[in-house]
């Protein structure tokens, strides 16, 4: 039985008409227009593949992830026209070999073929060319060398495949597609500053994520909505200017799903920075500098710092840190400082590694006002960061 992709002519529209419209046995096209679905099969015509008298259209149905061709004498599909073409020929050629057909009956008025004579009676019409021969021409031309093809073994699914089109095969077949945002599938986010909008959103689908910071504000005299990342920058500049002013990436789009808000601001206390003072943990000068950039926040009615929980593994911890200067590690005003436990490391953005900083310190401070048993776990290696 063939396939609906499979037209022995080119089709007529009435063929396809069903209650709900015109409906295309390619794809999910759907429409009520004769003419607009005219031209759409047309379209899947000048697309397909001629064999024998049928047009063959490219499938889009659900059979597989991507678009396909049904060969018309097997259960296969192929991809790549190309292969298709090889593909259904050697079908067709298998298909005529192994279906019997009678012998032909003798024709009375048909002259007998005569049967071909041994090897010994042919005769060659050309000399045969010699390495001595005058004539240039009669030298054979050297056999031509074909290179092996260097085949590689795809590490996500382990199907063999030409070396040049690896790549096409891993963003074909394994490239994860972007889901819509929903109540069901939407990325983990929390607010870490109420006063003006800034929360912490996963950055991306896949574990381990690490949060990044993004801007929703839409009330006060100062609207903005943006997010950090450089690719969710530039397709919103494309959208804005292509007049789609409604574009959001799908960090934004998932902050309608995000859990209500603390208005109340959590101090940290001095006394507690003091005690990492006198643990060396930090030294006395940073202690001033904390306290005087705590003493900024307050003023400003904003979080100096907050223990972001949205993003695993559970040996990592993510701090918000107020950075009130705008700069390439700090375009939100904010920074996430990370603090692994099993290899009792620091990572921010501003500084290297191994490099203290103000927002490790805080952070410092933070982790160790909320959560004490990691600092009772820690080396005395880490103590040298201060």
């Amino acid at each position: 039985m063939s396939h609906p992709t499979h037209f022995q002519s080119k089709p007529d529209a009435e063929q396809f008409c069903r209650d709900k419209g015109f409906e295309c046995p390619c794809c999910s096209f759907t429409t009520k227009e004769k003419f607009s679905f005219t031209f759409h099969m047309e379209n899947h015509i000048s697309h397909a593949v001629e064999h024998e008298g049928y047009f063959i259209s490219k499938c889009n149905k659900l059979c597989r992830t991507t678009a396909h061709f049904h060969c018309l004498y097997c259960s296969q599909t192929v991809i790549r026209k190309d292969q298709y073409i090889q593909h259904v020929s050697k079908c067709s050629k298998a298909e005529a070999l192994s279906s019997p057909s009678p012998p032909p009956s003798p024709s009375v008025d048909a002259c007998p073929t005569p049967p071909p004579p041994p090897p010994s009676t042919f005769v060659t019409e050309s000399p045969v060319s010699t390495p001595f021969s005058s004539d240039p021409d009669s030298f054979a031309s050297p056999p031509k060398i074909q290179r092996k093809r260097e085949t590689v073994t795809c590490f996500h699914c382990g199907m063999s495949l030409n070396k040049k089109n690896v790549k096409l095969h891993i963003l074909r077949r394994h490239t994860p597609r972007k889901m819509d945002i929903t109540s069901q599938n939407h990325l983990k986010s929390q607010c870490v500053d109420y006063t003006n909008g800034v929360y912490a959103v996963a950055k991306s689908f896949s574990a381990p994520s690490t949060p990044i910071h993004v801007i929703k504000k839409t009330w006060g005299l100062e609207q903005r909505t943006t997010c950090e990342l450089d690719a969710c920058r530039i397709n919103t500049e494309f959208a804005e200017r292509s007049n789609i002013r409604s574009y959001e990436c799908h960090h934004l789009r998932s902050l309608a799903y995000c859990p209500p808000a603390e208005r109340d601001i959590p101090l940290l206390t001095e006394q507690a920075l003091q005690t990492i003072v006198d643990d060396h943990w930090i030294g006395e000068d940073k202690k001033d500098r904390c306290l005087a950039w705590q003493r900024e926040a307050i003023d400003a009615g904003v979080p100096l710092s907050c223990l972001v929980n949205i993003c695993g593994p559970s040996h990592k911890k993510y701090i918000s840190v107020l950075e009130p200067t705008i700069s390439f590690y700090s375009r939100l005003g904010r920074v996430m400082v990370t603090y692994d436990t099993k290899t009792i490391s620091w990572l921010c953005p501003c500084a290297k590694p191994k490099q203290p900083c103000l927002h490790k310190y805080v952070a410092k401070w933070h982790l160790f006002e909320v959560d004490r048993e990691l600092f009772r776990k820690t080396t005395s290696e880490e103590r040298k960061c201060n």
